[in-house]
C-alpha cells in the first residue's frame, strides 16, 4: 500500500502502518505512530483568508483523509449583522469508516466599519475515524476586523479535533 500527505500547506503526512495526521491552520494537526513531521501552522492572524489542510491518507485507495474547512469573508464599507450560523470547520472521518486524519478547520474574516449580532463563527477542526492511529485536526482561524465598533455577541469556535489515542501531541486549537 502507499501514502497521501493530506492536501494544503498544512497537510496532514501519511504513513501506510501508522494512519493519517490531521491538518495544521491555526495550530498544529495531530498526530499518529507516524514518524512524520507535523506541518505548521500557517495564515495571519489578524488577516486569515486561506483554507484549512486536508488531512493524511492511510493508503491511497480506502482511507482518504478528510478536507480541509472552507474560507469565508464578509467585507462591507458601513455594519455587517451576523445572527447565522457561518461553518468553515474541516471534514471529520466518519467512525466506521477509515484510519485517515482528518482536515483542519478554514479561516473566517469578518471587516466592516461595525460588527454585531449573536450567531455563530465556526471552524473547527475535524474528528479522527474509528481507528485509534489516526489523527485529529487543528482548529482554523476567525478574525474581525472593525473601525467603528465591535458589538458581536456571539459564539466563537475553533476547536481541535479529537485525535486517536496513540497520537502524541494531539492536534490544538485554532485563534480567534
Amino acid at each position: 500500500s502507499s501514502s497521501v500527505k493530506g492536501a494544503g500547506p498544512g497537510g496532514g503526512a501519511s504513513q501506510a502502518s501508522a494512519g493519517g495526521m490531521g491538518g495544521s491552520h491555526g495550530g498544529d494537526g495531530g498526530k499518529t505512530d507516524c514518524n512524520c513531521r507535523i506541518a505548521p501552522a500557517y495564515d495571519s492572524l489578524v488577516y486569515p483568508v486561506r483554507l484549512g489542510s486536508g488531512g493524511g491518507a492511510y493508503d491511497s485507495s480506502a482511507h482518504h483523509g478528510g478536507m480541509g474547512g472552507g474560507a469565508v469573508q464578509f467585507h462591507a464599507g458601513d455594519t455587517v449583522e451576523m445572527n447565522g450560523t457561518v461553518n468553515a470547520s474541516g471534514i471529520s472521518i466518519p467512525s466506521w469508516a477509515t484510519a485517515g486524519g482528518s482536515g483542519s478547520g478554514g479561516a473566517i474574516l469578518i471587516n466592516a466599519s461595525t460588527i454585531k449580532g449573536n450567531g455563530k463563527l465556526e471552524a473547527n477542526g475535524g474528528n479522527k475515524g474509528s481507528y485509534s492511529t489516526a489523527g485529529g485536526a487543528a482548529g482554523g482561524r476567525i478574525a474581525l476586523r472593525y473601525r467603528v465598533s465591535n458589538q458581536y455577541v456571539g459564539v466563537f469556535e475553533v476547536g481541535a479535533g479529537v485525535s486517536g489515542t496513540s497520537g502524541t501531541p494531539g492536534p490544538m486549537n485554532g485563534t480567534v
